[in-house]
């Protein structure tokens, strides 16, 4: 055990040599996360999730929720462009949950102007989105190995243009004493429709996580395999924990991003914070979950 504790954090100090890492920010909106948690953890969350953002992460990581639970974040990536998540989940028994979380991309005031007599003024002012739907379900085999599924519906528009897509993932969760090890095979078939050819393209994430000491945790991704390797690492020190208040400092990286935030459970609502620098500049992101099951 202290060995693999210690292969660990070898491959943490060591990951981020690849200076040809591709990042978050140059994939589609679907790469970027969901989560303050996972977020100031340097996207490194395909083992760790522990609420309905498990199903965006790795759906085998949902067959450890037990209580339901919902979640929201809300962010501005640019002036004109929002970012929206918001995810539910809700056990149907000892082994098995269900979760189901929505991902949006907006952008507002698009202006086009006429190519042959352009003008300060727009010709007209439009507005692109794009969305996906995402149910998932997670099924805890023993105490050792889960398994999960998610369906997914894309959708976009641009303009009078729109297109949509049929996708599904699946994944595993593998507990070896205090270390975890799952991954994701993503977009194992897709079904496009619409007026373009919009459409995912199939990858595989893996990730594995453990503890160095009783309170922090350690966690390591490795995502988007077949689209060109990109590495994810973060840290979790746990510094308060009791029945009603736990609070969390966090910290993490990326080939693209730093990261760091804190999070905060209070009886049944948790407070979820991260800051994040990229070469965007520096951002921050809020998220909130209730424990409907608390009480």
């Amino acid at each position: 055990m202290r060995f693999g504790l210690k292969l660990l954090t070898v491959i943490f100090f060591t990951a981020f040599s690849y200076g040809e890492i591709i990042g978050g920010y140059a994939s589609d909106y679907l790469d970027y996360g969901v989560g303050a948690r996972a977020a100031a953890m340097g996207k490194a969350a395909r083992t760790i999730m522990s609420d309905a953002t498990a199903g965006y992460w790795n759906s085998a990581s949902l067959a450890k929720v037990k209580q339901s639970s919902i979640t929201y974040m809300n962010i501005s990536l640019l002036d004109d462009v929002s970012y929206i998540h918001a995810g539910m989940a809700f056990p149907l028994g000892k082994s098995q949950t269900i979760a189901i979380n929505y991902i949006g991309l907006n952008v507002a005031g698009i202006e086009m102007h006429n190519g042959n007599q352009p003008s300060a003024t727009a010709d007209k002012i439009f507005s692109a989105g794009a969305g996906s739907i995402m149910m998932s379900y997670g099924w805890e085999i023993n105490k050792s190995f889960s398994v999960g599924c998610t369906g997914k519906y894309g959708f976009r528009n641009i303009d009078q243009s729109n297109d949509s897509v049929l996708s599904c993932d699946l994944g595993f969760l593998m507990n070896i004493n205090t270390i975890k090890v799952g991954g994701n095979i993503r977009n194992l078939l897709s079904i496009v429709g619409g007026d373009t050819s919009n459409q995912y393209e199939l990858d595989l994430d893996l990730g594995i996580s453990g503890k160095i000491t009783d309170k922090l945790l350690l966690t390591i991704d490795s995502a988007r395999l077949l689209r060109g390797t990109a590495y994810y690492a973060g840290l979790e020190y746990l510094f308060i924990e009791s029945n009603s208040l736990n609070c969390s400092l966090r910290g993490g990286i990326n080939s693209s991003e730093i990261s760091a935030g804190f999070g905060l459970q209070v009886y049944c609502v948790s407070f979820d914070y991260a800051c994040i620098i990229n070469n965007i500049g520096t951002q921050h992101q809020v998220a909130f979950s209730y424990d409907l099951g608390a009480f």
